[in-house]
């Protein structure tokens, strides 16, 4: 799979499955814009990607916020060329509540961060796929779409929008050969629970992360927490041209947990 002289724009990739999703497209030739709301870690991204040979550029962006998405595709395209592949991975985690304890503040901010943003970054992306004739648009959803869990309702209900918004996409986008899929992370080590809002102590977060992962560790089959790598790959593949006939799909990398 190659993608040389193709502009790829990821959101959220200033850390975890987006850095190494935007580090796995610079080392096989692509272009790539470092989309993510704390510039530091978008520049971070970049320097990797340009200390490995590749060519990437940073761009701090709130994903919310339509306004603010217009200017950074504005900017990858001056820079970089037109964006042939989208991948909507920002996204955020909460701290434990279930649907009924939600307020409104959770509910909207889960909302619009997780969901909202996916068809927004795809409004402002897909004119720039029309004029080159396809592209491919990639949505970071979770297996929380399809099991639900008690102290995450918000999230979960965020994601399972993120994947019949995929379908919904990839049905309206056909005409024009632009492929719209989704992956689907099990238990992945990233710091996205880390940066839940959860009030704890440094050592008593610890403690708390640690017996989380380890629980999920036991409940997957192929014996492993997932690395962001392996969603990259994941997502590098659905965005390639061995992949131009799959479309509206979401691809679970889990390790098997949650698909019994």
């Amino acid at each position: 799979m190659a993608f040389t002289d193709k502009t790829v724009f990821v959101t959220g990739a200033g850390s975890g499955i987006g850095r190494a999703t935007a580090e796995l497209f610079g080392q096989k030739g692509a272009k790539v814009a470092v989309g993510d709301i704390n510039a530091a870690n978008a520049e971070a991204t970049v320097r990797g990607i340009r200390q490995a040979g590749g060519e990437a550029m940073a761009v701090a962006v709130d994903v919310t916020q339509r306004e603010q998405i217009d200017q950074a595709v504005d900017a990858v395209r001056q820079t970089l060329g037109p964006i042939r592949i989208l991948v909507n991975n920002a996204g955020i985690a909460h701290r434990s509540t279930t649907l009924m304890e939600a307020d409104a503040e959770i509910w909207q901010r889960i909302l619009s961060t997780n969901l909202k943003s996916v068809l927004l970054c795809t409004q402002a992306v897909v004119p720039q796929m029309i004029e080159q004739g396809g592209g491919r648009i990639v949505n970071t959803a979770s297996t929380a779409s399809k099991v639900p869990r008690l102290d995450i309702g918000p999230y979960c209900v965020s994601k399972a929008g993120v994947l019949h918004l995929t379908r919904c996409l990839a049905m309206e986008l056909a005409q024009y050969q632009i492929t719209v899929n989704a992956i689907g992370p099990g238990s992945v080590v990233t710091n996205l629970r880390e940066n839940s809002g959860v009030e704890a102590s440094e050592a008593r977060r610890d403690a708390q992360l640690h017996g989380d992962m380890e629980k999920f560790r036991l409940g997957i089959p192929l014996g492993r927490l997932g690395q962001p790598i392996d969603q990259a790959h994941a997502i590098v593949f659905l965005a390639s041209d061995e992949a131009e006939y799959i479309s509206g799909q979401c691809l679970f990398v889990d390790g098997l947990h949650g698909q019994c």
